[in-house]
């Protein structure tokens, strides 16, 4: 080490060789990282940010249980739950990962035919606050695309298009009642910039080509930054006349460690999402296999000891191949939600109840957790005695982010060589996320040393985003002056050469 900092010139003219290329490369992804915070800030805001609510009685309990064993509902039925509409509580059903879901009326017991389009209708205009008569068009989407890319999480979904100049667009995923997404015109432009020139995105299909061209980006700015530090150990302190060399070098003390933070995570990102795959996302559990109709109580009351209790979900599931339906108490009374609350999630329920659909009495064995932990392990085809530790999530955060869209979930950790954690939705049933170990280090470092979320708990999201907007301007401020530097040596080197010029 300290052979390198005794030899400046030779540090400077590396720094200087690599200067170009890192100009190019801090203004494509300066520029098109600023779009991120700045979309957000400038995108289209929703009326609502909790999907809506509701409060089912004992009556209504009464009819779900009617319904669903003297019915063919449980016919290759994969989610079964009472989920909020315009006409009140219906019967939700999900029969497969990307098929509209199925609804039955809690009050005529009838199937209501083609209804997932309204309740996206219907939802649509919860969130936006505009009328259902204000929407141009409607398209049931089971991909991802350019306007609603993967990081949403969530399939199938409505795309639902209002009319207007500015061409607002809201995705709605049915099964959770979820606000997938929200876009305009102007988001969108700002988002497929983002997409091109911060990804590559206009390199898909050639995907090791996307992943030299951005590696080769990576590694020169890791170098600027690398021998910009090493610089200012090496060279001693002194006045400095020239402006753009003392601008330069000031901003490089500051400016150093958030451009290594940010090159580093970013390639460290870029190798994990090129080369390592991915486990399977969100899955449905297996289809019911119900006992018998008759083995089910056709009308089960609301037990007494709950009357008192508002209950905001109802649900069939299923453990050990024995059926309940889970009652969900509702936590505190109704809450003013900020955008800020939306990141961090609201726990919707206080605790949850079991009611054996072969007796209509609530099991005091039956709990979450016990739920969860036989779930995951279905899930990982693996026996109990595998499954380690679990834990309720009722906050997003690192590990299971807001994207994700559910609250609360089980985290169930298992036993195998990737240390691998599920994240169960109690209600449904399903397998919301998992992650790896592998998967979980590079979380962490996308998520402090890319994204700053160190700096959320002390500053919230609004100062984090402008400071990092603030560091990357000054990102291009130390950019223009250097590239001053580089033609100034650039004309003396050519003076040199040719005295007469």
């Amino acid at each position: 080490m300290k052979t390198i900092l005794n030899n400046p010139k030779s540090l400077l003219h590396w720094h200087n060789a690599l200067g170009w290329w890192g100009l190019a490369a801090i203004t494509i992804w300066v520029l098109s990282g600023a779009a991120h915070p700045i979309m957000s800030w400038l995108g289209p805001k929703a009326e609502n940010f909790f999907p809506p609510s509701m409060t089912v009685d004992g009556q209504q309990l009464g009819r779900v249980t009617n319904l669903i064993s003297t019915t063919g509902v449980l016919n290759n039925a994969r989610v079964v739950k009472v989920v909020p509409s315009e006409k009140g509580p219906l019967l939700q059903v999900t029969t497969d990962d990307y098929a509209p879901r199925q609804y039955y009326s809690l009050a005529s017991g009838n199937k209501l035919n083609n209804f997932d389009g309204e309740q996206a209708k219907w939802l649509a205009s919860y969130y936006t606050g505009r009328p259902v008569s204000d929407i141009a068009s409607i398209q049931f989407q089971t991909n991802f695309d350019d306007s609603y890319p993967w990081v949403n999480r969530l399939l199938p979904v409505y795309n639902v298009h209002f009319s207007g100049e500015d061409s607002l667009r809201i995705f709605i995923h049915t099964e959770t009642s979820a606000m997938a997404g929200l876009n305009n015109e102007l988001k969108a432009s700002m988002q497929w910039f983002f997409q091109h020139a911060h990804t590559f995105k206009w390199l898909n299909g050639f995907e090791y080509g996307r992943l030299i061209i951005m590696s080769l980006f990576m590694l020169c700015l890791i170098g600027t930054a690398v021998l910009g530090l090493l610089l200012v150990f090496a060279l001693k302190s002194r006045k400095i006349k020239s402006g753009s060399r003392r601008y330069h070098r000031w901003l490089g003390y500051v400016l150093w460690l958030p451009l290594l933070a940010w090159s580093a995570s970013g390639f460290y990102h870029l190798l994990q999402s090129s080369l390592v795959d991915k486990p399977a996302g969100m899955r449905l559990n297996t289809p019911f296999n119900a006992p018998s109709m008759e083995a089910l109580t056709p009308h089960v009351n609301l037990p007494e000891s709950l009357s008192d209790h508002h209950i905001n979900s109802i649900s069939l599931v299923r453990d050990e191949n024995a059926l309940f339906y889970r009652l969900s108490i509702s936590a505190a009374s109704d809450v003013n939600v900020s955008r800020t609350q939306r990141y961090t999630g609201m726990p919707t329920e206080k605790r949850a109840v079991f009611i054996d659909a072969t007796t209509g009495l609530i099991s005091d064995a039956q709990n979450d957790q016990h739920y969860a932990q036989n779930l995951a392990a279905n899930f990982a085809g693996i026996s109990t005695d595998k499954v380690g530790a679990s834990s309720m999530i009722t906050r997003f955060g690192t590990g299971y982010d807001f994207r994700n869209k559910r609250l609360p979930v089980w985290k169930v950790e298992i036993n195998d060589a990737d240390n691998t954690w599920l994240f169960i939705d109690p209600i449904t049933g399903i397998l919301v996320d998992q992650s790896e170990s592998i998967a979980r280090v590079e979380e962490w470092s996308f998520t402090f040393l890319h994204k700053w979320n160190f700096l959320t708990p002390f500053t919230g999201r609004m100062v984090r985003d402008i400071l990092i907007v603030v560091c990357l301007s000054f990102l291009l401020a130390i950019s223009y002056f250097g590239a001053k530097l580089l033609l100034s040596r650039s004309r003396r080197e050519k003076n040199t050469l040719n005295p007469s010029a």
